[in-house]
């Protein structure tokens, strides 16, 4: 929920565009449901995402205004270059690593000179801006960090960490059928992995953050980023936000 609350603050604050037709939509929905679809799936996803204009077709914001009136300049830290075509509605099949971490400029592979910046950086370079306090910045780092191994197949998905628990078990004959012993030790495995008595390095890695206190949940998280982003930034002067 974290990711998604920043994801979505990116969008408006960098007047993102990620219209894409329907049909490519469905067909990335019918990807997203075949086995191992987060390593090995490609999807459709728009090229330029920041805007229609050829002019800037490529540029990132410099700076952006919040809801609540205030100038932000984010700090983006990409290790590679990216720009687009003059076709700036075009789509490209990239994998979920690309979408979310980004593609170098690259002539294998993709079409010659293409590049994404990817979600993530852009995520960060939004926190960057509004200046996250040092406990909750370092936190929801940690959890972008999280996101990009799971998405560059470092880790697992639960799916796929479920599916190999199961086809390890003694008890699992390998005929479809999940018996309730099997079910039972699973819910075991799953119980220990969220108290921490027992570890999941294919799935968890060394992300594990143990039992949250209530200063330390996502809500209180999400409280204090937007707390930082009323105490940050230059006012506006002569504008009303609303």
């Amino acid at each position: 929920s974290v990711f998604i609350v920043l994801l979505s603050r990116v969008i408006l604050a960098f007047n993102l565009n990620f219209y894409m037709p329907i049909s490519e939509v469905d067909a990335n929905m019918a990807t997203g449901h075949e086995r191992d679809a987060a390593r090995q799936g490609q999807f459709f996803f728009r090229r330029n995402i920041f805007s229609t204009k050829l002019k800037d077709a490529a540029t990132p914001p410099s700076s952006f205004v919040c809801d609540l009136g205030h100038i932000h300049n984010p700090e983006f830290a990409w290790p590679f270059d990216f720009v687009c075509d003059d076709n700036v509605d075009r789509t490209e099949l990239m994998s979920l690593d690309e979408i979310m971490n980004g593609t170098p400029l690259t002539s294998d592979g993709s079409a010659p000179g293409f590049g994404f910046p990817g979600l993530i950086p852009m995520i960060r370079g939004y926190m960057s801006a509004v200046s996250t306090k040092d406990t909750v910045g370092a936190r929801v780092q940690r959890y972008l960090d999280f996101i990009s191994d799971r998405a560059a197949g470092k880790l697992v998905t639960t799916a796929t960490w479920m599916r190999a628990y199961i086809t390890s078990h003694p008890g699992y004959k390998h005929d479809s059928v999940v018996s309730d012993a099997v079910c039972f030790d699973l819910m075991q495995e799953i119980r220990g992995v969220v108290d921490g008595t027992r570890k999941a390095p294919t799935l968890l890695g060394e992300y594990y953050a143990g039992r949250l206190d209530d200063a330390e949940s996502g809500k209180a998280m999400l409280e204090s980023l937007r707390g930082t982003a009323m105490e940050d930034g230059e006012t506006l002067k002569g504008s009303s936000m609303t």
